[in-house]
C-alpha cells in the first residue's frame, strides 16, 4: 500500500460503505482501487478511453465490472444513471483545464454521495506512454482549481515534483 492509499483511507473513511461506483480511466497497472471496490462488494462501472485498456477490462473475470464504456470522459453522457461514488484517480490532468470544471459538474450530477479525484499537484509533465496518447498531461492542477468549485483538497509530497499529489473530494446529498 502506498502513502496515497493511506491518505485516501484517512481522509475518506466511508469510501467502502456504499454500493455503486463509476471509475474513470482504468488500466491494468492502476487497478488497485478497482480490486478494493470489488472486495467491498461494489457494483462497478468504468469509463475508459483507450481501446487496449477497455479490452483488458472486459477480460477480467475475477474483477466483475458491470459495464465498460469506451469514451472520452469529457464527452461521456451518464445516460441518466447515478452512482454512489464517482472515482477519478489520476485522470483529471489528462484533459484540458477548460474541460475540468464542466466535466466534474456533469459527474457530480450523476453522483449520490462522493466524487473523489486524485491528480498531480502543479506542473508535472508527462508525454504519452505505453502507446497511449491519452496518458499525456494536458492540465496542471492546483488546489485552488478544485477548491473554487467546492472540493476539499489534501496534498502530499512537493508541488511541481513527481511526489506532488492532490486528493480532492466533494460530498453530495443526492
Amino acid at each position: 500500500m502506498s502513502i496515497r492509499h493511506d491518505q485516501i483511507y484517512r481522509e475518506i473513511q466511508d469510501i467502502f460503505k456504499y454500493n455503486t461506483v463509476l471509475m474513470i480511466g482504468l488500466k491494468e497497472r492502476g487497478a488497485f482501487f478497482l480490486r478494493k471496490f470489488v472486495e467491498n462488494n461494489y457494483t462497478v462501472d468504468v469509463v475508459e478511453v483507450f481501446g487496449p485498456n477497455v479490452m483488458w477490462l472486459k477480460t477480467q473475470k475475477e474483477l466483475p465490472i458491470r459495464i465498460v464504456w469506451q469514451k472520452d470522459i469529457t464527452k461521456f453522457d451518464t445516460l441518466d444513471r447515478r452512482w454512489d461514488i464517482v472515482f477519478w484517480w489520476h485522470g483529471p490532468e489528462h484533459i484540458s483545464k477548460q474541460h475540468l470544471a464542466p466535466t466534474l459538474s456533469k459527474l457530480e450530477a450523476a453522483t449520490n454521495k462522493l466524487v473523489i479525484i486524485g491528480c498531480p499537484w502543479g506542473i508535472y509533465e508527462q508525454p504519452p506512454i505505453e502507446g497511449n496518447p491519452h496518458e499525456e498531461h494536458r492540465n496542471h492542477i492546483e488546489t485552488n482549481d478544485l477548491e473554487s468549485i467546492g472540493y476539499l483538497t489534501h496534498t502530499l509530497g512537493e508541488r511541481n515534483k513527481e511526489s506532488g499529489h492532490i486528493l480532492a473530494y466533494k460530498r453530495l446529498s443526492g
